[in-house]
């Protein structure tokens, strides 16, 4: 989760007074990994997804709580800002006030794409800004100089007495300890020094599993998403403070079916037409050419490929510069069906844009079986005809003849909900209403039922 060290850790008091120091020496390490690594490409994208979606923590501390994820109760538990940081008594010892906990929701977009509108940036993001300034001089452009000033204005959780002075040309420490004690949604992260470990993008809202079928469907679904994207030059862009409210809802009891996300009405740039208005042949068409596509030549059909690219074109700005209306007319409210499944006209859905993208990719037959088993768990925790973990946790518990009731979870209970788990993961235990119908497992992995 942050920074991982061996050393002995100073007394807090002890600790402060290097604060400004970890500060300083952290921006010239960083500064030093920009100036080696800035043109590099092809590195992996790591990325990460919805909340509702894998909702797998309505339990605390031996309790049924009202909430089906871990995201708020997590930040609560790292919160170490002061009374003055939260707001709560007058600015004296503190120098700003931090809107949230260490453990947070992303504040920015630093994408300087002409798509990413000043106003999506609407939230109160502090920043400090002698960090911005010495950014900025370097040649680092604004929407990330405002990002890596926001991390610094905390203090560093933890200094090790070993590693005080370091050489910050070889060295990241100081720079990770508050990078990486920063645990946002969305985490921006430049490769660690000396090591072959690229520029990478970590979605982290997601909840861990039940099974390792899950598991691995939201990493395939994500990783091919982030493609999609990218390979389309798709715009997702939301007000923060909207990103927030979803964060919000998100972690309602039985949110996935129940609540309702802000999501744009158009995902497509302007003068780009949608990937989907060439019908496909089939589900995946066959052959070692895609379809016609936006980003076809004279449409002239382009061989697939048959590995991932990290690296991409973005969309050209419009030769009117891009036309913007109003920023509350480009979103609307969503449910997960919509988003994931379509709304109609309105909106395609994800996961019939993640099909069009593997259309332009080589893959083999099998290799499609099993993404589209995984994809499948998509669609049916987004239409409601697979529950969340944490809706079943929920009736497993209620249904318990231990249970009375009280909101008390006893260790009877959650002894037969581990076993029952556990059960489920191996294929020994069916439950249709959790896992799809063909699910199926042993100790090596997901195989699917015979017909």
């Amino acid at each position: 989760m942050g920074l991982l060290s061996l050393g002995t850790p100073l007394a807090w008091d002890d600790a402060k007074q290097y604060a400004d120091h970890v500060r300083t020496h952290g921006i010239a390490q960083f500064l030093h990994i920009w100036d080696r690594l800035k043109d590099r490409c092809g590195d992996e994208l790591l990325w990460g997804d919805e909340l509702a979606l894998t909702a797998a923590s309505p339990l605390w501390r031996g309790y049924i709580a009202d909430v089906d994820c871990r995201w708020d109760v997590v930040a609560a538990s790292v919160d170490d800002r002061t009374e003055e940081e939260r707001g709560l008594k007058s600015l004296k010892e503190n120098s700003v006030r931090i809107p949230k906990s260490r453990y947070g929701s992303v504040s920015l977009y630093i994408s300087d794409i002409w798509m990413n509108r000043p106003e999506y940036n609407d939230i109160d993001a502090p920043y400090d800004p002698s960090v911005f300034e010495r950014l900025r001089k370097h040649g680092i452009d604004a929407h990330l100089a405002r990002h890596i000033s926001h991390l610094f204005i905390r203090d560093p959780l933890v200094v090790f007495s070993e590693t005080i002075d370091q050489d910050d040309t070889v060295s990241n420490d100081h720079f990770e300890n508050l990078q990486s004690t920063n645990w946002q949604t969305v985490r921006f992260k430049p490769p660690p020094a000396n090591t072959p470990i690229g520029w990478r993008v970590e979605f982290r809202s997601m909840e861990v599993q039940p099974t390792d079928f899950a598991n691995a469907a939201f990493a395939v679904f994500t990783v091919l998403l982030s493609r999609a994207i990218l390979h389309y030059s798709l715009n997702f862009y939301l007000p923060i403070s909207k990103v927030d409210e979803n964060m919000d809802r998100a972690q309602r009891r039985n949110a996935a079916l129940t609540e309702k996300f802000y999501f744009r009405k158009d995902v497509f740039p302007q003068g780009i037409p949608s990937p989907l208005s060439t019908p496909l042949s089939s589900p995946h068409a066959s052959g070692a050419t895609s379809p016609v596509e936006p980003n076809g030549e004279n449409g002239i059909p382009r061989p697939k490929q048959r590995k991932l690219q990290n690296c991409f074109a973005t969309a050209p700005k419009p030769d009117n510069g891009g036309t913007f209306g109003p920023v509350e007319e480009e979103y609307d409210e969503f449910t997960l069906d919509e988003i994931f499944n379509g709304k109609g006209s309105a909106f395609p859905g994800l996961l019939s844009l993640i099909e069009s993208y593997l259309d332009t990719l080589d893959v083999e037959e099998g290799e499609l079986v099993r993404i589209r088993e995984y994809l499948g768990l998509m669609k049916q925790r987004a239409n409601g005809s697979l529950r969340t973990p944490a809706t079943w946790i929920r009736n497993f518990v209620r249904s318990h003849p231990d249970y009375k009731f009280d909101s008390v979870v006893s260790q009877e209970i959650n002894y037969d909900m581990m076993v029952a788990i556990d059960e489920i993961e191996r294929g020994v235990r069916k439950a249709p209403e959790v896992v799809p119908t063909a699910y199926t497992a042993d100790r090596a992995g997901y195989k699917r039922a015979k017909p």
